[in-house]
This record gives structure tokens, C-alpha cells and sequence, in this order.
């Protein structure tokens, strides 16, 4: 049998690497957000990231957005950007501002 180094989505590489992959945003049961910060693959950010959740669960990573806006105005501080989530259960877009 093949030695495996561990898989993020079983758990396995969180528990090898005593790991936590991203943040999760209060407001979920704690098996919930257990399996969020172990079982799901992280992001980076100019800050601290973190999953948002929506419906009970963590909702899932779409991107970074908003970052033309900013862009267009090179007077304003730092360099802001959105990250983008949407819920997997209703639908829903949330996001979260992050900044430089």
C-alpha cells in the first residue's frame, strides 16, 4: 500500500501536520467549524484570512473582487480588494473587505 502524505479534504494532512487551514467566522457548531478549518483549503490575503459562513456551514471561496475599483483611484491608501464566498446552501454572495 502507497504512503500518503495527506489529503486536505479527509482530514488526514490536518491531523499529520497538527494544521489548520483557514479561520472560520464564529456563528457555526463547533464539529462544523472544526471540519472548516481542517478540511478545507485556505486562501491567501493581505490580512487574516477567514471563511465566511452563511446558512450554518462555511460558505464556499469564489475569489478576490473589487480590486479595478481601487485601481482607478492611485491617491487612495493601501490596495483594497474583496474576497467573495457564496453560500452552498441558499445561494447567497457574501464577502469581506481586505487591504494592504
Amino acid at each position: 500500500m502507497a504512503r500518503t502524505r495527506g489529503c486536505i479534504a479527509d482530514g488526514s494532512a490536518a491531523e499529520r501536520y497538527e494544521a489548520q487551514f483557514t479561520e472560520v467566522d464564529s456563528g457555526v457548531a463547533p464539529g462544523v467549524a472544526r471540519a472548516v478549518e481542517t478540511r478545507t483549503p485556505g486562501f491567501s490575503g493581505w490580512q487574516q484570512e477567514r471563511r465566511l459562513v452563511h446558512c450554518g456551514d462555511g460558505a464556499a471561496f469564489l475569489g478576490r473582487v473589487g480590486a479595478a475599483g481601487p485601481a482607478a483611484h492611485p491617491d487612495a491608501d493601501g490596495q483594497p480588494t474583496g474576497n467573495l464566498f457564496k453560500c452552498r446552501t441558499c445561494g447567497e454572495f457574501l464577502a469581506y473587505a481586505d487591504c494592504t
